[in-house]
């Protein structure tokens, strides 16, 4: 990885919130956000790697469609969200900037404690 690059990983509220259904994946997302706040640390000390997740809105894929009780997610969303349910283009919209130089300083490592 060179210098000031950045790592983006997709995750979902279930990773802080109980979803039934969600099963294990809920698990892994917990796991995915526990090991990007530790290789944040790590690459961005030693390298300015910039390491973020972002949890998009419920999307109806192949794989969110075999979930049970799927419409509940989008409804729970829904109402969450003071705007509503982003599209997957704007999240991948996000995404883009924070592969970008914008953020290149936002989350330097040395202003964490």
């Amino acid at each position: 990885m060179n210098d000031w690059g950045s790592v983006v990983a997709l995750t979902y509220i279930a990773a802080q919130r109980v979803f039934p259904d969600y099963n294990e994946m809920a698990d892994a997302k917990s796991l995915l956000e526990s090991v990007t706040r530790s290789f944040g640390y790590h690459y961005g000390t030693r390298k300015k790697v910039r390491v973020n997740t972002v949890s998009q809105s419920p999307t109806r894929t192949t794989a969110g469609s075999g979930v049970k009780g799927f419409d509940g997610f989008i409804n729970y969303a829904e109402a969450m969200s003071p705007l509503g349910n982003a599209s997957s283009e704007d999240c991948a919209n996000y995404c883009v900037t924070l592969f970008s130089d914008l953020t290149k300083n936002g989350n330097d490592a040395k202003s964490f404690p």
